[in-house]
């Protein structure tokens, strides 16, 4: 995987990686956002994906991983990303399984 040497925070020019074909990499992904959040998964190519995640933004930037599921490196730009926010009375999630 090549990350770029700076972090991609409050850069206007977007962050790019390079995903070698069928990896799984962990990422620190632009947000404006602030404390715990959900982050939804969304395919940013045909193949690659952003992981779902519960994750916390914080200086600019929340952590979630990068699926590439294709048989060729990939080079992506990635998004700026909202997180869905948690009441701060909500102690626990309950997850549902989809069996």
């Amino acid at each position: 995987m090549n990350l770029d040497v700076k972090p991609c925070v409050n850069k206007t020019e977007p962050c790019r990686l390079t995903l070698q074909a069928r990896t799984e990499n962990i990422v620190n992904v632009p947000t404006n956002y602030k404390g715990l959040g959900l982050l939804h998964m969304n395919e940013l190519l045909t193949g690659i994906y952003l992981s779902a995640a519960l994750t916390r933004g914080e200086n600019g930037v929340c952590v979630t991983s990068v699926i590439n599921t294709t048989d060729k490196d990939q080079t992506v730009d990635l998004p700026r990303v909202h997180l869905e926010s948690l009441e701060e009375e909500e102690g626990s999630l309950i997850l549902k399984s989809q069996l």
